[in-house]
């Protein structure tokens, strides 16, 4: 029905204003709104209350983070229909993020947790091309899992970045010590193939894995997870999240 919460949901991705949005943001809002369509499908979008969205977000307040993702995606969704005309009052309006849990938050490697991970896996094993290519290029991990040798030529590599939308486009030498685990690891370097999980997108296939091969360190009783640190070109530990 053309009142539904559902036929809403099939026009919003029929826009630009959902094929604007990165590939990654698309496929964790749709897996939101798949949700939202089998428990309220059916349902008449123009009596979606503030109230209601306001429970969604509260059924998730054990997982801030997913409470943030919910709202993200609820959010795009009522503005683009307030703005195309289809409600009056966009029901997600006001409603704020739930606080975040406050923790130590991440800690940076230090050269002792990189030797660390070097002795486990040299060059030659995938996971040591992880490392490698992450260290010696700075690059954000979604761009990390896009780079592969068609980006190289006379040992600068040049790809366009996610977060510009693909719009700017970087240049990076590629040092000695990363051309010597691609020379020894033909499979490299295409991360998106190398840390390939069922289900799982590239750039978060990649993370997992990270993190899974690094708390098998023995020397290591933190739990490890790359992730990108706010000064550039640095990586960093995450402490183990609470529950």
């Amino acid at each position: 029905m053309q009142s539904s919460l559902q036929w809403l949901v099939e026009r919003y991705r029929e826009t630009t204003a959902w094929s604007n949005l990165s590939a990654a943001t698309r496929r964790r809002r749709e897996n939101i709104l798949k949700g939202a369509i089998e428990t309220a499908g059916h349902e008449p979008y123009a009596r979606i209350a503030t109230s209601t969205i306001e429970a969604g977000r509260d059924r998730r307040a054990k997982t801030p983070h997913q409470a943030r993702h919910f709202l993200d995606a609820m959010r795009g969704l009522f503005r683009w229909a307030k703005e195309a005309a289809l409600i009056k009052i966009d029901p997600t309006a006001g409603v704020h993020n739930l606080p975040r849990k406050r923790t130590e938050g991440f800690i940076p490697w230090t050269e002792e947790h990189v030797a660390a991970y070097e002795a486990r896996w040299p060059v030659g094993t995938r996971q040591r091309v992880w490392l490698d290519v992450l260290l010696y290029t700075g690059l954000r991990r979604g761009d990390t899992v896009r780079l592969g040798r068609q980006h190289v030529r006379n040992g600068v590599a040049s790809v366009k970045t996610e977060k510009s939308g693909f719009t700017l486009e970087v240049s990076l030498p590629i040092l000695p010590v990363l051309q010597a685990t691609i020379t020894r690891d033909r499979a490299a370097i295409s991360l998106s193939s190398l840390a390939r999980m069922a289900g799982r997108s590239p750039r978060r296939a990649l993370g997992m894995n990270l993190r899974r091969y690094a708390r098998r360190l023995a020397c290591q009783d933190q739990h490890m997870a790359f992730a990108r640190s706010r000064r550039p070109g640095r990586r960093t530990l995450a402490r183990p999240r609470q529950s």
